[in-house]
């Protein structure tokens, strides 16, 4: 999952040599501006986006457009995702999956703005897809997802993991390392890229670890 932000074509070029088969890309308008106060990122470029978005269509990568519906900030750019990611022509998986907004801790929280019920956002995907014909009402099957046996765990909570760092992480002070074939987020932590470190493991859950 990408906004786009940070893709280049040489980047796209070298995922595409990797036989990458998907990019899902959450653009929520077509209005700069809006996108710009979704994103919290004056420097948001939509038309920089969209040509992105069109060098992935030449690949041979399939783009699935996954924009989050904000409710009373981009009802309106919804219906012009839909006819836009109509005109994308995939191999394979759905060109569009609309996102359910929900209020996250480390999320953005526009002022005014309510998470609606599940209940209430299948209706509207319903009324979306009589509308404009196409699915918009998308299961795991939709993306070949399989449930499988779970990983075993490869560091018990409170244990000591040897890590090495190897990229910046999502918040402030994160980095990302990893240890035994698993990818640990090491939070408080401003160590540079190559350094190896001693973490405690503070979380394990579904194999996403937590380090400190």
């Amino acid at each position: 999952e990408t906004n786009g932000t940070l893709l280049k074509e040489e980047i796209i070029d070298e995922l595409e040599e990797l036989n990458l088969s998907r990019i899902n890309l959450s653009l929520h308008a077509l209005d700069d501006k809006l996108n710009k106060f979704l994103t919290g990122c004056q420097e948001y470029d939509t038309s920089r986006i969209l040509e992105i978005i069109k060098y992935i269509t030449k690949s041979k990568i399939d783009l699935t457009l996954t924009p989050v519906w904000v409710p009373g900030l981009n009802d309106g750019e919804i219906p012009k995702l839909i006819d836009f990611a109509k005109g994308i022509k995939n191999r394979k998986y759905p060109v569009l999956g609309i996102q359910k907004y929900e209020v996250h801790r480390f999320g953005r929280k526009p002022k005014g703005v309510k998470a609606v019920t599940w209940y209430k956002f299948y209706k509207k995907l319903e009324e979306l897809e009589k509308v404009h014909g196409i699915k918009l009402i998308l299961t795991p099957a939709d993306f070949e997802i399989k449930k499988a046996k779970m990983l075993p765990l490869a560091f018990k909570v409170g244990e000591t993991a040897t890590v090495e760092v190897k990229a910046k992480g999502w918040m402030p002070n994160e980095m990302i390392g990893t240890a035994k074939n698993r990818c640990i987020t090491l939070v408080d932590c401003k160590a540079p890229l190559g350094k190896i470190l001693r973490a405690k493991i503070l979380r394990n859950k579904h194999n996403i670890y937590i380090g400190r």
